[in-house]
């Protein structure tokens, strides 16, 4: 099922914090902070609510990730 693009967005940048180096874990936050905020707009959400509405969706993308990593692997 195709997500909507800017959910796809925050998942990547989700993903990216989750998955970045100490050194990169800042900056991973600021782009993730701000496609949350931009998604919220002037909606009364705050991010940790969109985060947990989004969770299941996340989970989905991790296993579908991790399902085409190993997919690519050389059998």
């Amino acid at each position: 099922m195709p997500r909507n693009e800017k959910i796809e967005a925050i998942l990547i940048a989700w993903d990216d914090f989750n998955r970045s180096t100490p050194a990169e874990k800042t900056r991973c936050m600021h782009r993730l902070n701000a496609l949350l905020d931009e998604a919220i707009g002037d909606r009364p959400l705050t991010r940790e609510n969109l985060m947990t509405n989004l969770s299941g969706h996340y989970q989905e993308f991790r296993r579908t990730k991790k399902l085409r990593e190993q997919s690519r692997l050389p059998k």
